[in-house]
């Protein structure tokens, strides 16, 4: 059963436009329509669309909406959630891996949770 979401034109660009400052990455609409709906806290967000289509942009696009949220991302492999890691540290997003060889990493109790100034994006895979 497909939901047929409401959003605005208006709120669409605003995310495209703040995720391009960003990441210099441009979204397509669907993507910017997930961000949208998570900036708006709707419930039980789900995407299906093949490997490599933008998934991971369009839920992290909240991060930049929201600079003061958490995210927590499921990867299923580890070698991906290593990446998306090393991304969002790329853009400029505090960002950690758990994973089991990560448990005993100094990172993982460095993490302040509200974020320690407003300035301050905390996301944790």
């Amino acid at each position: 059963m497909q939901r047929i979401l409401n959003y605005s034109e208006d709120a669409l660009l605003e995310v495209i436009d703040v995720v391009k400052q960003h990441t210099e990455r441009s979204m397509c609409s669907w993507q910017a329509a997930v961000t949208v709906c998570c900036n708006e806290r709707q419930d039980n967000i789900i995407v299906t669309a093949p490997c490599g289509a933008g998934k991971t942009l369009a839920f992290i696009g909240t991060l930049f909406c929201r600079p003061n949220d958490i995210i927590v991302l499921v990867c299923p492999l580890l070698s991906l959630s290593s990446q998306h890691c090393t991304d969002l540290k790329r853009y400029g997003v505090d960002a950690i891996e758990i994973a089991e060889r990560t448990l005993c990493d100094k990172a993982l109790f460095e993490v302040s949770f509200p974020p320690s100034s407003p300035s301050t994006t905390h996301s944790a895979i």
